[in-house]
């Protein structure tokens, strides 16, 4: 068992020492100070009682919340020190891999950042000390952002969001407008992903790597595009979209930034910086 498991192998021993111990201590007493028998079984009951609640108590504390922020672990630097694989969905571990790399090799206080639409919160654990803004759909149609003034942000964050937009191509000229000068705009979308829309918004677009790159540049950007997939990974993906990163990594698909094949993309990501 890894140094990982330490905790886990903690509360084993403490349950195994619970279970056994009680009858194991009403013996010996017993013995000595000549317990009724009821009071000895009593005791072990009680023993029995305790292990069965701290394995429940176990149990219960490894549940998590699919798609949480980040937790950052004391002294760890990368992501996979960072998340927890229980946490987060296969299909975006390599993407927020990368993406939190870039992010952590940043200082970002003080710097004002925009989300359109709000996915989770992974993105923004890395941004300690910036002035976050969540623009939420519909309140906020990022096609039409007629209250935001210009040059207003030094990046925007579109994570999953642009392909349920209509008109994805007007959305990104409104979002170089919000941005200042030289400013960042992160993009992230799947390709061989199940549509997924619903009664609030549709599901419209998927795009390779080389049509995000495209139709960056024609919005006006300067382009770094990355993409995570393999054929074991998108079958299993397609057939099940939201599972967990720690289920995929049991069954070996792969999904570390370097365990692509860039012919099978399952989500596509973009760091565009405004020309």
């Amino acid at each position: 068992m890894s140094s990982f498991d330490r905790p886990r192998l903690i509360r084993i021993l403490l349950i195994i020492a619970l279970a056994w111990g009680g009858p194991a201590a009403a013996l010996a007493l017993g013995r000595r100070v000549h317990l009724p028998g009821g009071s000895a079984l009593m005791l072990a009951l009680a023993g029995g009682g305790a292990a069965v609640a701290l394995g429940l108590w176990s149990t219960r504390i490894r549940r998590r919340k699919p798609m949480g922020p980040a937790r950052k672990a004391a002294g760890a630097e990368t992501w996979d020190g960072m998340a927890d694989p229980r946490d987060h969905y296969a299909n975006r571990w390599a993407m927020y891999q990368g993406l939190s790399q870039w992010l952590a090799g940043r200082d970002w206080k003080g710097r004002s950042v925009a989300e359109f639409g709000h996915t989770n919160d992974v993105l923004r654990s890395f941004m300690d000390g910036a002035v976050y803004l969540v623009l939420e759909y519909p309140e906020h149609d990022i096609q039409h952002l007629d209250r935001v003034p210009s040059d207003e942000f030094d990046l925007a964050v579109l994570d999953q969001t642009l392909e349920h937009v209509p008109d994805p191509e007007r959305a990104l000229a409104e979002v170089r407008r919000v941005l200042k000068p030289g400013g960042v705009a992160i993009v992230t979308t799947p390709f061989l992903v199940p549509l997924h829309g619903t009664q609030e918004y549709g599901d419209y677009t998927r795009w390779t790597p080389q049509g995000m790159e495209t139709m960056l540049r024609r919005c006006g950007f300067e382009a770094e595009v990355n993409a995570w997939g393999n054929l074991a990974a998108a079958r299993e993906l397609m057939g099940s979209m939201y599972l967990s990163a720690a289920d995929a990594q049991a069954k070996r698909l792969g999904i570390g930034r370097n365990e692509s094949d860039a012919t099978c993309p399952v989500t596509v990501w973009a760091i565009a910086t405004k020309k």
